[in-house]
């Protein structure tokens, strides 16, 4: 007893030593009844979840998709219209929609529009491919909005039948949607003999190309197609019958006519613009022809023909870059267009001192390095002067209408597997390929009272062909950006430094990082 007493006073000593007191019954009850009123009062904290790219609306990611992508006119336009768009800039731009695609979910159905808005089949596997997709899934072709045909046709046999025409035919029955349409045929030599499908009545732009035959051509330009067109391009490879010449033809809304020669014939062309058509709308008409073709005789008096005609209302005239022979005076072409607002001339365009043109505002001219310089004398309100280089038209067929010379951009113009370089002097905007710059360096010096030359930075673009050699062979294609310094540095983003800051903010940093890969391969394609 005297042991367990002797202990109680240790630990009380102890205790109160230490200045510890036991809570009481009372002081339990406060503190329980204090926890129970501050839980059952106070609002429990919730965390903010960090809003990234996906939780964007679809329309502000469709917004930018419509940055990243480059316009219709620079992918999809063909090198010729006799092989189709096959070009890089077409291809990469493919790749790169389906590279967005597979970002996630919220990618994939803002991008599926994209997708399947221009459509370009270049096999008969590809059309039954899509044919099978349309008949399967009826949304999908009611996102159609351009069909351009680019494949070799077989022609029908006793042993073999060719359904190209009549599956054409019914995809275009599928697409309620579809403005733009182009018929452009790789038949191997020879003319396509089956009828071409009845155009549809929401078509507004038209392309033929050269392996169409006359009577098809006039199947396809009925009056019910006629009436509804805004855009008609026509590429021809023999001489157009005088049946098709003298048929009369009214397009009540066609405001845009390109007429292109292809083949072994000179002046295919200047005849069809003799042709007896009724176009009262008419405001831009573009005239080509392959380079290798030499004039036989002078197509001055089509073109007079043809202006006198129709160059009332002519705001856009674009000539061959390949003009007639020196010596011939534009003046007396363009005094018959009185509101001639943007011209494109050849290098060998004359102008007579006697003619004014007041109401250009804007002049290209096809001309190389070695070419003579641009007289402003005749343009006195003119706007903007640019040189155009002829090799451009392997890559963008439609440059000086691609390029609006009112718009306004940076000094290069680089999506992907394609680039245009900018350069100003004297006044003139030159137009250049920056494939031409050796090893990613150009030096420009126009004329001879300038400094050593004008260094200016370029983007070499990606050979195919070195890409395919490189692949067989197992080495890495030369295809990084080279920039004009003493040391290499990193390729410039793809991005745009504005849509790059957008996504780098609002994307979690493992998805920006495989969105910039995934665009930066489409420019610098990556041996696997």
């Amino acid at each position: 007893m005297s042991i367990q007493l002797s202990s109680r006073k240790r630990r009380q000593s102890h205790s109160e030593s230490l200045a510890l007191e036991e809570p009481s019954a009372k002081r339990h009850a406060s503190f329980r009844l204090f926890r129970t009123f501050q839980l059952g009062t106070s609002q429990p904290e919730t965390m903010v979840p960090k809003k990234t790219i996906t939780d964007l609306p679809p329309e502000i990611i469709e917004m930018v998709f419509e940055m990243v992508f480059p316009p219709y006119s620079l992918r999809a336009r063909p090198r010729g219209y006799e092989c189709g768009p096959t070009n890089y800039a077409w291809r990469k731009t493919l790749a790169g929609k389906m590279a967005i695609m597979s970002v996630c979910r919220a990618w994939s159905l803002s991008g599926r529009p994209f997708l399947y808005r221009d459509i370009t089949i270049l096999s008969r596997r590809g059309l039954d491919a899509l044919w099978w997709t349309f008949h399967h899934n009826h949304d999908l072709s009611r996102l159609v909005r351009s069909l351009s045909f680019v494949f070799s046709a077989v022609p029908a046999t006793i042993f073999s039948e060719d359904r190209s025409c009549r599956d054409m035919a019914d995809i275009l029955t599928l697409c309620p949607l579809v403005k733009r349409l182009d018929f452009l045929p790789d038949a191997g030599g020879y003319s396509l003999t089956e009828p071409l499908p009845i155009i549809p009545s929401t078509i507004t732009s038209l392309t033929l190309g050269s392996h169409i035959g006359f009577a098809q051509m006039r199947f396809a330009l009925m009056p019910q197609s006629c009436d509804r067109l805004q855009e008609l391009c026509i590429t021809l490879e023999d001489h157009p019958s005088k049946d098709f010449i003298e048929s009369p033809m009214s397009f009540a809304r066609l405001h845009t006519l390109q007429l292109t020669c292809s083949g072994s014939c000179e002046d295919c062309v200047p005849n069809i613009l003799t042709a007896a058509w009724d176009m009262p709308q008419l405001k831009r008409v573009i005239l080509r022809r392959p380079e290798y073709l030499l004039w036989d005789g002078d197509p001055f008096p089509e073109y007079t023909c043809f202006l006198k005609r129709h160059g009332l209302r002519l705001e856009y005239l674009e000539f061959p870059d390949c003009g007639p022979p020196e010596g011939q005076d534009f003046g007396s072409l363009l005094i018959l267009c009185p509101v001639l607002q943007h011209l494109v001339l050849p290098a060998s365009a004359r102008i007579g001192e006697e003619y004014k043109f007041p109401t250009v505002r804007w002049l290209d001219v096809w001309c190389t390095r070695e070419d003579d310089a641009v007289d402003p004398t005749p343009w006195p309100n003119v706007d903007a002067i640019r040189r155009l280089d002829p090799q451009l038209l392997k890559v963008i067929l439609d440059l000086p209408r691609a390029c609006d010379p009112r718009s306004r951009w940076e000094q290069q113009l680089v999506w992907p597997g394609l680039a245009l370089l900018k350069v100003e002097r004297d006044g003139i905007s030159h137009l250049l390929q920056p494939d031409e710059a050796e090893k990613g360096r150009m030096s420009i010096d126009w004329n001879e009272d300038a400094d050593d030359g004008e260094a200016v930075d370029v983007e070499t673009l990606p050979d195919p062909w070195d890409e395919y050699n490189s692949s067989r062979s197992g080495e890495s294609s030369d295809t990084e950006c080279v920039v004009l310094e003493e040391e290499p540095t990193e390729p410039e983003p793809v991005l745009r430094p504005g849509l790059r800051r957008l996504l780098q903010v609002t994307m979690p940093k493992p998805v920006f990082a495989r969105l910039e890969r995934v665009l930066l391969d489409l420019v610098v394609p990556s041996v696997r």
